[in-house]
C-alpha cells in the first residue's frame, strides 16, 4: 500500500498530506504556548493554505470515477450546456480548477470567508487561465442567496458547526437547480481509536465536528434533499462522502 503512494499523482498527495499535517501541528503548538489556539480554520500562511489545497488536487477523478455516475444525471449534466458549480469553502481553488479542466463547459464559484485565502485562489485560478470561468466570492455558507443556480455543490462539513451545517443545508437547496446535487465531505467515526481520536482532533480545529455519513444522510433528509446516497471512503483514508438532490418537482 505505502509503494503504491510513493508513485505517480499518488506522490504528490501523500506529500501535500505530510505538509498540511506537519505545519498545522507546529502552528497548533505555538498557539497553544501563547494561549490563543481557537476552533476553526484561521490560517494565513500560505505555506498551510497550498499544502491543504494539494491535498483535495485529486478529488476531481476519485469523483468523476466513483461518484458521479451513481448521482442520477450529474455527468450529463456537467457535460452539458451551462453547467454550473458551487465549491464552499474553495481554499486555494485546487478542487475547483481540476473539475473545470475536466469539464471544459463549466463555471464555479468558490466561496470562502476569509480574504487572504481568496487571494491565494484568485492567483491560482489566474495561473491557470480560468479567470473568465471562476467566481471567487467572499462569504459564509449559511448566508448564500443563490437560487436555481447550480448543477453541483461541493460542502466540506468538518469545517462547519453543527448550526452553520444546518443553516447552510437550507441555503443550499434552495441554490441548486432542480435535480441538482449537494456532495458532502465529512470526516467520520472510524473502527481504530486512534484515527478516531486524531480525526475529531482535526475536526475540532477546523471548526466542525466528526460526522459519521449517516448522520449526514438523516440531515440531508430532515432538509428536503431526495435519493440520498452514501459513498464510503475507500481503505485507509477517513474521509467519506454523502450526496442528496433537490427534488425535481
Amino acid at each position: 500500500m505505502l509503494a503504491a503512494a510513493l508513485v505517480g499523482p499518488a506522490r504528490q498527495v501523500l506529500r501535500a498530506e505530510l505538509r498540511s499535517n506537519l505545519l498545522q501541528s507546529v502552528q497548533m503548538v505555538a498557539d497553544a504556548r501563547q494561549g490563543t489556539l481557537a476552533p476553526g480554520w484561521l490560517y494565513a500562511d500560505p505555506l498551510v493554505l497550498h499544502a491543504q489545497g494539494d491535498r483535495s488536487a485529486f478529488l476531481p477523478e476519485v469523483w468523476i470515477e466513483r461518484v458521479f455516475p451513481a448521482l442520477d444525471r450529474l455527468l450529463e449534466r456537467l457535460e452539458g450546456i451551462h453547467p454550473s458549480f458551487l465549491d464552499v469553502g474553495v481554499g486555494v481553488a485546487r478542487l475547483t480548477i481540476g473539475l473545470c479542466r475536466r469539464f471544459p463547459s463549466l463555471r464555479a464559484v468558490g466561496l470562502d470567508p476569509r480574504s487572504q485565502v481568496l487571494d491565494e485562489a484568485r492567483a491560482n485560478v489566474e495561473s491557470n487561465f480560468l479567470a473568465d470561468r471562476v467566481e471567487l466570492r467572499q462569504g459564509r455558507l449559511e448566508d448564500l442567496q443563490d437560487r436555481d443556480a447550480y448543477d453541483l455543490v461541493h460542502v466540506p462539513a468538518m469545517f462547519f458547526s453543527s448550526s452553520a451545517l444546518r443553516a447552510g443545508l437550507s441555503r443550499v437547496l434552495a441554490a441548486l437547480r432542480p435535480g441538482g446535487w449537494v456532495l458532502i465531505q465529512t470526516l467520520g467515526p472510524r473502527e481504530d481509536s486512534l484515527v478516531s481520536t486524531v480525526v475529531h482532533l482535526w475536526c475540532t480545529l477546523w471548526g466542525g465536528r466528526s460526522l459519521a455519513v449517516r448522520e449526514v444522510v438523516e440531515l440531508l433528509t430532515l432538509w428536503g434533499f431526495d435519493s440520498a446516497s452514501v459513498f464510503p471512503a475507500p481503505s485507509g483514508w477517513p474521509v467519506d462522502h454523502a450526496a442528496g438532490r433537490r427534488p425535481l418537482g
